[in-house]
């Protein structure tokens, strides 16, 4: 009969204790001693690598770390705030997004003034008048209170993709 030390660990872990961090801010401290502090976006169950957000500038590629099982020697919930409340759960979608979609910046702002709309940069969002355009920058992305001018631009959008320019 074989020992509990002979199985591989993804018989032994429980799944429960794992997901009791995801979606939870968490303090990670590593075997070198260094500690990281970040949201728990989720655990891979057979290698247990921890996918940490380390602040609210979620989309820098710098604050998304992967962090490998052997690396970790311990790990403890420091805040219980889900979080959906603190960043969008959409975070790595975004930018797989624009690139899928065709849908980028430069591009779309390039469009819009080429169509003789002008546009301003404010951030990441491209603004026209009291409409704001939201990465991935698409039609969907578009949000205003006047109707008319939110379906224009959103046709105009469409208009861009179905060219692909």
């Amino acid at each position: 009969m074989e020992q509990e030390n002979d199985l591989h660990k993804i018989f032994v872990i429980d799944p429960i204790k794992l997901a009791q961090y995801v979606d939870k801010y968490a303090k990670i401290t590593l075997i070198t001693g260094k500690v990281l502090n970040g949201f728990v976006y989720t655990i891979d169950p057979v290698s247990q690598s921890v996918i940490l957000i380390s602040s609210e500038k979620c989309l820098e590629k710098d604050n998304i770390k992967i962090i490998m099982d052997r690396s970790i020697k311990s790990m403890e919930i420091v805040q219980d705030t889900p979080i959906d409340e603190v960043m969008p759960k959409d975070i790595f979608t975004q930018n797989l997004y624009s690139v899928s979609r065709g849908y980028d910046k430069e591009k779309v702002k390039n469009w819009l003034e080429k169509n003789l709309i002008p546009v301003i940069e404010c951030k990441d969002n491209l603004i026209i008048d009291n409409l704001e355009i939201h990465p991935p920058y698409g039609p969907e992305q578009c949000f205003s209170s006047n109707s008319i001018v939110l379906s224009r631009i959103q046709n105009l959008l469409k208009q861009m993709a179905a060219e692909k320019v």
